[in-house]
């Protein structure tokens, strides 16, 4: 980090040196006022905000700023964080793209990549929570949870959009399912789904 020669920074650093968290916000907010890229300025005023209603939109901001300048799992983190402020917000849309964004470039997306299927799911939203379970199964193809957790949703979607005459979700749904290391009478059920939403739709050589 470069050293300021700014008043405001020194007054900064030095309320920070002597636990004078009122005064380092203040001159905090100054410097960014002026300066609204100072990374060091807003990592350290995010460490200063309480984690409470009246201090969101100002997080939200700050973690937007430190993320335009992080890479790599720095970044992913950041995108994780600002989710869970969106999700805070009621922002579920916001929220289940940082989330996307955060898998896509994290070394460890396991968590990740369930909080997104989880949110789709609140959502109700059927397409993204089977996209969000593909990607899952992309990127951690040998992980056993994820692959049994993947299969009991898979299964459960498959059914329920089968009975709501979604056939097209269905088949996607029982198409993946019975592409994963299932029991024999799971199996047998992922692929009978296939058969009866290809019939549904007329594709009867799908359904053989």
């Amino acid at each position: 980090r470069l050293i300021r020669s700014t008043d405001r920074a020194r007054l900064a650093e030095g309320a920070l040196a002597l636990g004078r968290a009122n005064a380092a916000t203040e001159a905090l907010r100054a410097i960014l006022a002026d300066e609204p890229q100072d990374v060091w300025a807003a990592r350290h005023l995010l460490t200063l905000l309480p984690a409470d209603p009246a201090s969101a939109s100002e997080r939200l901001g700050l973690v937007s700023r430190l993320i335009d300048g992080a890479t790599g799992e720095e970044k992913a983190d950041l995108l994780a964080r600002r989710s869970e402020l969106y999700q805070a917000q009621g922002d579920l849309t916001s929220a289940r793209a940082d989330l996307l964004d955060a898998a896509q470039g994290s070394g460890s997306p396991k968590q990740l990549l369930r909080a997104l299927a989880e949110l789709a799911r609140q959502a109700n939203d059927v397409g993204a929570e089977l996209a969000a379970w593909r990607l899952a199964l992309e990127r951690l193809p040998d992980d056993v949870q994820v692959v049994q957790d993947a299969a009991e949703r898979l299964l459960h979607l498959g059914k329920t959009r089968e009975e709501a005459r979604d056939f097209v979700r269905a088949k996607e749904a029982w198409e993946m399912a019975a592409g994963l290391s299932l029991s024999p009478q799971d199996r047998f059920d992922a692929w009978a789904g296939v058969a009866r939403v290809c019939r549904g739709t007329g594709d009867f050589a799908g359904a053989e």
